[in-house]
């Protein structure tokens, strides 16, 4: 189901890792659902806690990690609506850092 990381090559590897998957994961979690929900809700911040909600479940692991990432999430809500009128990638960015 999932793809074979294994067959990439160490750069192929970082670039997936470090680029792709943070900027799919904001595309995800922040720019779609926390815009649809502010149309829907017409407020922010329920969108950015529905969207740490499905943020965190996508990444359980364990439940610490969950509850970990529902914090995380809600930081990275508030950050890309901060930002999202300057750039777009600063979220992307700022999860590369998270995942190290």
């Amino acid at each position: 189901m999932g793809a074979d990381l294994s067959k990439l090559t160490d750069i192929q590897l970082f670039i997936v890792v470090v680029l792709v998957v943070p900027i799919i994961e904001t595309l995800i979690f922040q720019y779609s659902i926390i815009k649809l929900s502010k149309r829907i809700f017409k407020n922010e911040n329920i969108g950015i806690v529905i969207s740490a909600l499905f943020f965190s479940i996508s990444h359980s692991y364990n439940w610490l990690y969950v509850i970990n990432m529902l914090f995380t999430g809600i930081i990275f809500g508030y950050c890309f609506i901060d930002r999202y009128c300057q750039r777009l990638y600063n979220t992307a960015c700022l999860r590369r850092f998270k995942t190290q």
